[in-house]
């Protein structure tokens, strides 16, 4: 089957190992947080922290082999409970001593989401004070080598390099009126702003590059392919989320090779039909 250019309903550990060997040049990706998080299509978004590193560390040894050499793997995951529950670091754990990722950086951005908080622990007393995490980690990680192996063309800007390449992002409260959108529609509970994976595709490969999101959701990381040139693959297990960003796909129309905005009525219709509002 050819995956290419296509977003697939069904679990990926059934699917990725339908994928050509040495074919991916870059994943971005987004797993559920296990932080039983309400609103996700099918649910599921707890189980015990052994269980949960477990089964993601399956999912990457099934992606080793289908990343070429070179190509970069990119996850972008939080901490639980206020950060008390270091999945980012179990996840660097198996990546690189089990699986044989290359460690190859990590990325702090900042979400800019505590305004609303409502824990706050032991209010005005250090009896027990929460700290909400503010921030999510993109672990980026590279298969063999840490070099490119083939050359390309870019669509880096100087400017783009210089400030991309230092860490913490933090980007403009503009880049989240998409995320927002989604998460208001109830299309889906937590996605990253098209900022991120606009960011990562173009850091780490070139125009025409194949990128895999093996848990696409609402389809950002597919769209920003789209937008950027380059060949995108998703998997997700919900029909809802594939249908979704079919649909979204659809509306990114090109002309002469250019990739224009969306209708905004038309959007708001695929939000109003997949939210049920």
């Amino acid at each position: 089957m050819d995956f290419l250019n296509t977003i697939s309903v069904g679990d990926c550990l059934d699917l990725i190992p339908q994928l050509p060997d040495n074919s991916i040049d870059l994943v971005i990706t987004s797993p559920k947080y296990n932080v039983d998080l309400p609103g996700y299509d099918l649910g599921g978004d707890k189980m015990s922290h052994q269980d949960y590193i477990k089964w993601l560390r399956e999912v990457f040894k099934a992606i080793y082999p289908k990343l070429k050499k070179g190509g970069r793997c990119a996850i972008n995951v939080g901490d639980g409970e206020n950060g008390r529950v270091h999945t980012h670091s179990d996840i660097i754990q198996f990546m690189s001593h089990s699986l044989r990722y290359l460690p190859y950086t990590t990325i702090v951005w900042e979400k800019h989401n505590t305004s609303n908080r409502t824990a706050w622990g032991s209010f005005k007393s250090p009896s027990n004070p929460s700290f909400p995490t503010a921030m999510e980690y993109i672990l980026i990680f590279a298969k063999g080598s840490y070099e490119l192996q083939s050359k390309g063309d870019t669509d880096l800007t100087k400017e783009e390099f210089v400030e991309w390449s230092l860490t913490p992002w933090e980007f403009p409260r503009t880049a989240y009126k998409e995320s927002s959108r989604l998460i208001n529609c109830g299309i889906h509970p937590a996605p990253f702003p098209p900022e991120l994976p606009r960011r990562l595709i173009k850091m780490l490969t070139w125009v025409g590059a194949t990128v895999l999101d093996p848990f696409i959701g609402s389809g950002t990381t597919a769209e920003q392919c789209k937008r950027l040139g380059r060949n995108y693959i998703g998997f997700d297990i919900s029909e809802k989320y594939v249908d979704y960003t079919n649909k979204r796909l659809a509306h990114i129309i090109t002309e002469e090779g250019l990739f224009h905005e969306e209708n905004p009525d038309q959007q708001e219709e695929i939000c109003a039909s997949d939210s049920g509002i």
